[in-house]
């Protein structure tokens, strides 16, 4: 068996390969002469997620895993969701300011908001499974960090504090796409 990872995107291939390095399966990238990157039309995130693991398979003796993320606002009616990286040209750091523009006058108890990751793992026999992380916090009234750590900048954790502002370990044992590939692996290895 090894896994194929279905991301068309080099930092996306990077973390996905450590997070799903101890199944101890050799795992490959997407052969983009092959395939052709997907257009992820879904309405949530484990509907991309299957959109771009059906664009590759299902293959014997593989997995096929792919993932989406979002971050969900709830005064803004779960805005910007699945769109999080598409929903204007520019950064990240760009489309951070511009939240903030728009929740401008938002009471801090009308904040909520959560970045959801959503792994879909296709198995040799075409059966599909979902696993989801959610991280829970607010949207912060101003930016907490120097230019360049995007939507870390934004999102307060339970804390009190950015992600940018919090430790790396904080966030990490709490992340959203973390939660997500601890469960997938955890499936993996019990149907090994």
């Amino acid at each position: 068996m090894k896994i194929i990872l279905a991301t068309w995107n080099d930092q996306k291939f990077k973390w996905l390969s450590e997070g799903f390095s101890n199944t101890n399966l050799p795992i490959a990238s997407v052969n983009k002469r092959e395939y052709d990157d997907v257009e992820e039309t879904g309405t949530d995130c484990a509907e991309n997620a299957l959109i771009k693991v059906h664009a590759i398979g299902p293959k014997p003796n593989c997995f096929i895993i792919g993932e989406d993320s979002g971050l969900f606002i709830d005064a803004l009616n779960g805005f910007p969701g699945v769109k999080t990286v598409r929903w204007m040209e520019g950064t990240d750091d760009d489309r951070s300011i511009k939240i903030l523009e728009r929740m401008k006058g938002i009471p801090e108890n009308r904040r909520t908001a959560r970045f959801v990751s959503s792994i879909a793992l296709l198995l040799p026999d075409g059966t599909e499974k979902i696993f989801t992380g959610t991280l829970e916090g607010k949207i912060a009234e101003k930016l907490s960090a120097e230019p360049g750590k995007g939507y870390r900048q934004i999102f307060v954790l339970q804390n009190g504090r950015s992600i940018a502002e919090s430790g790396s370990s904080l966030v990490m044992e709490n992340d959203h796409r973390f939660q997500a590939m601890k469960k997938a692996v955890k499936y993996i290895k019990q149907i090994l």
